[in-house]
């Protein structure tokens, strides 16, 4: 795991706990993460990670500005690359669940 994918982990979990109690109250230690802090190999590989390949998220950028109430840019392919780092992490990501977690990436971006 490199240091861009651990920080894409904590990214989606900001994500996911903006607005919520657990916001600012989350510890992740463990498996690959600690091996990445700890400067040891990183030997987990999980099978669910391998559906990625040819992997289409539920929602595209038509859906990402109409959800948003934003216009063409640059944002929308920003927002679609942190949903797909959330995607990364749980492969099986519906719609539903993009649609949710959209106005926590949309947060996140200083320019919006």
């Amino acid at each position: 795991m490199t240091k861009e994918k651990f920080n894409n982990i904590v990214d989606y979990i900001r994500d996911i706990t903006t607005g919520t109690e657990f916001y600012n109250h989350i510890y992740v230690v463990g498996g690959a993460c600690r091996n990445l802090y700890m400067g040891r190999e990183i030997k987990e590989h999980s099978p669910q990670h391998m559906k990625m390949f040819g992997y289409k998220l539920p929602v595209d950028g038509n859906d990402i500005m109409e959800i948003l109430k934003i216009e063409p840019g640059e944002i929308i392919s920003k927002i679609n690359k942190r949903l797909l780092n959330h995607a990364f992490i749980n492969p099986d990501i519906t719609r539903d669940e993009c649609i949710k977690i959209l106005p926590g990436i949309k947060r996140k971006q200083k320019h919006i």
